[in-house]
């Protein structure tokens, strides 16, 4: 998180940024299902994984001098994958999580 400078100590604009690397579970669950052709491929859930990263904006207005309220919009991106293996043959799946974010809250300076 980088605060950008401002006149006013009250109030605090920022941007940030965030380089991750993600785990996502997939599982399905439904009672008495219907069976599905890409049933015995995923099965009943699978694991995903990959880089991500997250750039924001925003505002922090302090409250008191160790907290303040915040709020930020921002852009996520990541496409999480896996190989497996149909009839003998390799197959990469993907899933991605792109997408924007609203984010608020209390923040705690310790």
């Amino acid at each position: 998180r980088l605060r950008l400078p401002v006149a006013s100590a009250a109030v605090q604009p920022f941007v940030s940024g965030t380089l991750g690397y993600e785990i996502l579970r997939l599982g399905l669950f439904e009672l008495d299902p219907e069976p599905r052709p890409y049933d015995d491929i995923l099965g009943d859930s699978e694991f995903f994984s990959g880089f991500a990263w997250q750039a924001a904006a925003g505002v922090q207005v302090a409250l008191a001098p160790a907290v303040g309220l915040f709020g930020e919009a921002g852009l996520h991106r990541s496409t999480l994958g896996q190989a497996v293996e149909v009839n003998g043959a390799p197959v990469d799946l993907r899933v991605r999580l792109d997408g924007g974010f609203l984010r608020a809250g209390l923040r705690f300076g310790i």
